[in-house]
């Protein structure tokens, strides 16, 4: 029986190795206390850890894919690499990391804003990261949340992300495929994973195209979207309460 690293290794940059086999050493003692037979217990073992497991692979890919493109985000100021560090794989928002470094939180939105640490709140990040104003190509915009009627001008392309990755040649492919436009709308399933998928491809977009680039997302997931725009990942959110179409 393989446990940890030797039956499922994740990328080491999210430092989860020993957690593995512990977790999975535990589950395999349960499942083998409490079954009637060994294949019982190794079929139970392999229900119960296998959701988890495959989880915390996806959170370790997108970890591994953020420090393969480090040098693209090199003009980020520190404070803000940071916060874009501790919430790149989506295990940590930007709510959390705040709270437990609220020294260095305050200096990373404060590099977001261009304002002075004072100036930012002590509570309510998340609203006020989306309160944030943005000129862009010349247009500001009050709020960095989007208004939902630039969705349906002449001079928006809303585009269907169905992507497993923001690497890779699918993704290459598909960057290479979309249009030049004022605006980019990206939008797609209302799974979290998708959402963070589309937060990584609208950073590819922000340094690659002149396009205004905006991600939908679910509201239940405000604090990725407020730690997409905080980190420099996409210019706007659209903050939806039903299912992004």
């Amino acid at each position: 029986m393989l446990l940890g690293d030797a039956a499922h290794t994740a990328h080491y940059s999210i430092g989860s190795g020993t957690k593995l086999a512990m977790e999975d050493a535990i589950a395999l003692d349960v499942a083998i206390r409490e079954a009637r037979d060994l294949p019982s217990a190794f079929a139970d073992y392999e229900a119960r850890r296998r959701p988890a497991v495959l989880h915390l692979q996806e959170i370790a890919h997108r970890s591994q894919l953020w420090w393969e493109s480090f040098p693209e985000r090199m003009h980020l100021p520190v404070a803000q690499l940071m916060l874009a560090y501790m919430t790149r794989a989506g295990k940590v928002d930007l709510a959390r990391f705040v709270q437990n470094a609220p020294a260095l939180g305050r200096r990373g939105l404060a590099d977001y804003a261009g304002i002075a640490a004072t100036a930012v709140p002590d509570s309510d990040v998340t609203e006020w990261v989306l309160d944030r104003p943005l000129t862009h190509d010349g247009i500001t915009h009050p709020r960095r949340a989007a208004d939902r009627d630039l969705r349906f001008a002449a001079t928006t392309t809303v585009v269907d992300v169905d992507l497993e990755s923001a690497r890779g040649p699918a993704a290459d492919a598909f960057v290479a495929s979309l249009p030049a436009t004022q605006t980019l709308w990206l939008t797609g399933s209302a799974d979290r994973a998708a959402l963070l998928v589309r937060l990584d491809l609208a950073e590819r977009l922000c340094r690659s195209t002149d396009s205004l680039v905006v991600v939908e997302g679910a509201h239940r997931d405000v604090g990725d979207l407020a730690a997409g725009l905080a980190s420099g990942r996409t210019h706007l959110v659209a903050v939806t309460r039903e299912v992004p179409v």
